[in-house]
């Protein structure tokens, strides 16, 4: 017979594109985690430097050391403040809401605390501005040397907060 190549085998031009290698795609690449980021040492770095105190966070100042000194926690604040949880309240309901823990302020001290905490056109002030701007007055009190002097807050303040719970469904 016929002398066969290495390629036929007999089943023509499949068979020898059989018996040729099959190039096989390369494997993917892989992926190496980032080298893990050299450890940092914690550079201090002063705060950013706090202006001196304004009456709203005198007004401020004055509310954290009556809070201090009755022992009102700032949930219980939040809750006379913020009945509804909406996150934030009407002007009146705010003056109202820090009467009923006990801490009347003058309209200038009011206004004052509004001014430094902020509203926006509705009139209306978010409870987490409330929040931040009392603890920039603290840091502000601590800058300056100042601890909370409960005896200092409010003195004649009314101490009835019968109010203040009833209006809660515990």
């Amino acid at each position: 017979g016929a002398e066969r190549s290495r390629h036929d085998s007999g089943y023509g031009v499949f068979a020898a594109s059989m018996s040729t290698p099959i190039r096989k795609k390369p494997p993917p690449k892989a992926v190496s985690a980032p080298a893990p980021a050299a450890p940092t040492t914690q550079v201090w770095t002063p705060r950013e430097r706090l202006l001196p105190m304004n009456a709203g966070d005198e007004a401020l100042w004055k509310f954290k050391c009556h809070l201090s000194k009755f022992k009102i926690k700032m949930l219980d604040v939040h809750r006379s403040i913020d009945e509804q949880g909406v996150g934030d309240v009407g002007v009146d309901d705010l003056y109202h809401g820090l009467c009923r823990v006990g801490a009347p302020l003058t309209d200038e001290e009011f206004d004052a605390l509004v001014a430094s905490v902020g509203k926006d056109r509705r009139d209306r002030v978010k409870v987490e501005n409330f929040d931040k701007a009392l603890k920039v007055a603290d840091r502000k009190a601590k800058a300056e040397g100042r601890t909370v002097d409960p005896d200092s807050a409010w003195s004649s303040a009314s101490r009835d907060f019968s109010g203040l719970s009833s209006s809660f469904d515990w």
